[in-house]
């Protein structure tokens, strides 16, 4: 178990709970290297990375420094989380893969 895996999973499972209408809104490369897809996900009009990132239980991976649209609000809403020590940011010190929860 990482640190806040918990707490992260019921965040999502809070804002998109099983069933939950998702639309998928790409920006930019539709897939990954590994094939996996790469949207940014809303459910009743909330952007679900964006809502994680600001309560501090996700953190910005970019592969091989790739960019896209928007790129600058994530960091701000993480540099928020991390601020005021929300999420895994108050919990591990900003350790997400910490075994500490």
């Amino acid at each position: 178990v990482e640190c806040g895996e918990k707490q992260d999973f019921e965040s999502m499972e809070e804002m998109a709970p099983e069933g939950a209408w998702v639309r998928l809104a790409f920006d930019g490369e539709r897939e990954d290297n590994y094939g996996r897809t790469l949207a940014n996900a809303y459910v009743n009009g909330r952007q679900l990375e964006l809502a994680q990132l600001r309560r501090g239980w996700a953190e910005i991976y970019r592969y091989h420094d790739r960019t896209f649209r928007g790129l600058a609000r994530y960091y701000a809403l993480e540099e928020q989380a991390e601020a005021a020590g929300r999420g895994v940011w108050g919990r591990c010190g900003g350790d997400f893969h910490s075994d500490r929860d």
